[in-house]
């Protein structure tokens, strides 16, 4: 059995924009994954004021909907951020969740 090799694709989001399109496209491209997972942040880092939520992972949908076949939007950090009240918001602890 194959095992898919997925990237972990963070990012603000605040707005999304066509050089985050340009990014995934080339790692698309690049054939070195199977799938994207594309993670709008819920709670940044350093605390600056951004859009809410829901509006930026919506438009990370609208951005990336045609490449639906190998790139997924997921809301991660959201869930951890709602289950865990010592979260931060780095990726460090992201990936130890």
């Amino acid at each position: 059995m194959k095992k898919n090799k997925i990237a972990l694709f963070g990012l603000a989001a605040n707005p999304p924009t066509l050089g985050h399109r340009y990014v995934i496209e080339s790692i698309i491209n690049s054939k070195l994954v199977d799938e994207i997972l594309i993670m709008p942040v819920y709670k940044h880092f350093h605390n600056k004021t951004m859009v809410p939520f829901e509006n930026r992972f919506e438009m990370c949908n609208i951005l990336f909907n045609d490449l639906k076949d190998k790139v997924k939007i997921v809301d991660f950090e959201k869930q951890i951020v709602e289950n865990y009240e010592e979260y931060k918001g780095s990726t460090y602890e992201l990936l130890n969740c």
